[in-house]
């Protein structure tokens, strides 16, 4: 912890004079992947920023805040928790893989598009001569 607080009070490590303090735990978490510092616990590893909070309430993890350092550091506990060695990957890419607006069924339609395109063009293909990139390899 004492390096945790000694880098939150460096002035001009954020955004122009400011104090740096929510990336803390991502340089946590470069040194210790990185094996620089490999007794880094994992928990004081994951960015408990707004897209992350934003989405663990979304997914019913609730208590994410990151007002203050103690607060930030609990809560990346609790992401470290529920995500172990993913850190706070699967929270900040959440809207990104999945769509919460999207209905099971949407996806599955949309899925199934894009499928279908995929062997229309196939098969166009073939039926002008254009060889796959299978066939085409077939002499190595």
């Amino acid at each position: 912890m004492i390096f945790i607080d000694y880098i939150s009070e460096i002035k001009g490590l954020g955004a122009g004079d400011k104090r740096m303090k929510i990336k803390i735990p991502l340089i946590l978490r470069e040194l210790r992947c990185q094996g620089v510092y490999k007794n880094i616990p994992g928990k004081f590893c994951c960015v408990p920023d707004i897209r992350a909070i934003d989405t663990a309430k979304a997914i019913g993890i609730s208590g994410l805040r990151s007002n203050t350092i103690n607060a930030m550091m609990k809560s990346s506990e609790i992401i470290y928790k529920n995500f172990g060695d993913l850190y706070d990957i699967p929270l900040f890419a959440y809207e990104d893989v999945i769509n919460p607006k999207q209905t099971k069924d949407e996806i599955i339609e949309s899925e199934r598009d894009f499928i279908s395109t995929e062997v229309v063009t196939k098969a166009e293909k073939e039926s002008e001569g254009v060889k796959s990139t299978t066939e085409q390899n077939d002499w190595k």
